[in-house]
């Protein structure tokens, strides 16, 4: 009913003292739709535009520099606002013209309630975006970790919809902004992009547990982005250090734990350890074991 109100055919000419056609159109409060209400709508829609380009002027000089938002993000915001002055434009047109908000109200409520379901996720994405650029928990060129989806890189880019990561693996990956709202983000760039390493290694029993200690502990040192002695600035930051960790099965379990200055490097960093670690514990004659099982047998009716 309330769109076809809106679209209904037109109804009996007014006329004036003059004898003139006023009107050709009646629109929902029963006056005639006359040239000056058109042009009183379109004024109003014209100034909802020219505001608009003064709004995205000022917050372009003012606002958005100052925020240090990337440029590609910055048109995404600002059309965004240019679409929204429009908009409340033409519904203050529509109403200047004599259509009743009651009518747009109806129609428009039930067309968001079936995409409402549909959009659910995309809504919630780009509020997410907006939550993202103005309070600014992760920026351009920061290094994060996103633990639930097993995502680790360099983000390269923040949109309304998503935001993009450089991975380790040279990979553009796009993730959801509505899950770097809601899951589990590790800024490593705001702990100033150190990262400590923990390499895992296993000896024989029997090994010298002194001297395995020493050969990992050398290991890290001769390692040159392994950092040795800590500034004053490098806060919780220790020197290259071994933990017994336990007796496992096969294998007295030790582990080395070193600090690096870049995260993203920190696979490499792990993989060279690991190489010189193997040819430390081959110059000084320490064995990694086999897992290994001890089985008896005994003899039928032993009482063993």
């Amino acid at each position: 009913y309330p769109i076809a109100k809106l679209f209904q055919p037109p109804q009996k000419p007014i006329e004036t003292e003059t004898g003139e056609d006023q009107s050709s159109v009646a629109v929902d409060d029963g006056s005639p739709l006359t040239l000056k209400r058109l042009f009183f709508a379109f004024v109003i829609v014209f100034g909802a535009f020219i505001l608009s380009k003064y709004v995205q002027w000022v917050l372009r000089r003012q606002v958005l520099q100052a925020l240090q938002i990337a440029r590609h993000t910055q048109f995404i915001l600002l059309r965004f606002i240019h679409f929204t002055f429009l908009i409340i434009g033409v519904l203050i047109g529509l109403s200047a013209v004599g259509v009743s908000f009651t009518s747009l109200a109806i129609i428009f409520g039930g067309l968001s309630i079936g995409i409402g379901f549909g959009l659910q996720n995309i809504a919630s994405n780009l509020i997410s975006g907006f939550i993202l650029i103005f309070e600014r928990p992760i920026k351009i060129g920061d290094m994060v970790e996103v633990t639930d989806v097993n995502v680790f890189g360099r983000v390269t880019s923040i949109n309304l919809r998503s935001t993009i990561i450089n991975s380790v693996d040279a990979k553009e990956i796009i993730v959801p902004n509505s899950q770097l709202v809601t899951e589990s983000v590790h800024n490593l760039t705001h702990d100033n992009n150190l990262f400590r390493i923990r390499v895992a290694v296993g000896v024989s029993y029997g090994s010298d547990v002194q001297l395995v200690k020493r050969a990992l502990i050398e290991t890290a040192h001769e390692h040159p982005q392994v950092i040795k002695e800590p500034g004053a600035t490098m806060e919780n930051v220790t020197p290259p250090f071994v933990r017994f960790v336990n007796f496992g099965n096969s294998s007295l379990d030790f582990e080395l734990l070193a600090w690096i200055p870049d995260s993203f490097q920190r696979f490499d960093i792990a993989s060279d350890l690991h190489f010189m670690i193997w040819e430390k514990f081959k110059e000084y004659n320490i064995t990694i074991p086999f897992p290994q099982r001890d089985v008896h047998f005994y003899p039928k009716g032993s009482n063993s």
